[in-house]
């Protein structure tokens, strides 16, 4: 008997929550022509615990075509992530299959 009641439970909690789930909104995948406008910049201020001197780096962020130099520890430019970013950003790992928030994206100096 305490077996069948326990059964009569587990089924009802589990209606219970596949009722509550399918009247949770689903999250939208992210779109491009949403996500901000963004803009970074890098500085180098050590390298191996060293001041870099004029040593030159090559900036690269996903999405964006191309790269940046800068040398010892100047800013480098101002790089523009925007729409068309965001677009190649959405399409490359681990977001082209994760298809929510967050948005990962990467920014790499050589």
């Amino acid at each position: 008997m305490r077996l069948r009641n326990l059964a009569i439970a587990g089924s009802a909690m589990l209606g219970l929550l596949l009722c509550l789930s399918s009247s949770i909104p689903q999250q939208n995948r992210p779109q491009a022509e949403l996500l901000p406008a963004l803009e970074v910049r890098v500085r180098v201020l050590a390298l191996q615990g060293k001041p870099p001197g004029q040593t030159k780096f090559t900036l690269h962020v996903t999405g964006i075509s191309g790269t940046q130099s800068l040398a010892g520890d100047s800013w480098s430019p101002w790089l523009a992530i925007d729409k068309q970013a965001w677009q190649a950003i959405l399409k490359g790992y681990p977001n082209s299959y994760l298809g929510r928030f967050p948005v990962s994206w990467a920014l790499s100096v050589n």
